[in-house]
């Protein structure tokens, strides 16, 4: 697998772009932090440390990242047959007593964590359900 091949790094997915402003945001993190009162309710940094920065704290953040994966969209609802595994009530198109509920049904990506708009789906499912 890629993640086990020494020669294959797992943040093949990130450009020189994308290593710098993530590094950028972390600098501004520091930043909002380092101010009071904030600054009085935490702690101090972990991982990297605040001691990394520039040329370091962009090679922390290539070795370090990871893709964090929400799958979403797999199993789409729709009332187009043709264009979507489920209908409106989480029906799968063709198939008796068979519905989906999970993120697969979303058509699109929620901008925030997939959790949240799960349990949505999941308590909507109930109701179809129970009727």
């Amino acid at each position: 697998s890629i993640g086990n091949d020494k020669n294959t790094s797992s943040t093949f997915y990130l450009t020189d772009l994308d290593t710098k402003r993530l590094s950028w945001g972390i600098e501004q993190v520091r930043k909002i932090q380092s101010v009071g009162p904030l600054s009085n309710k935490t702690g101090r940094e972990l991982t990297p440390g605040s001691n990394i920065v520039g040329r370091e704290l962009r090679n922390f953040v290539r070795n370090a990242s990871m893709t964090n994966s929400h799958w979403c969209g797999s199993t789409r609802m729709g009332v187009d047959k043709n264009d979507s595994v489920v209908d409106e009530y989480l029906r799968v198109h063709g198939v008796d007593n068979l519905r989906i509920v999970d993120a697969g049904v979303m058509p699109l990506i929620p901008n925030g964590n997939t959790h949240g708009t799960t349990c949505v789906v999941a308590l909507r499912a109930v109701d179809l359900i129970l009727g």
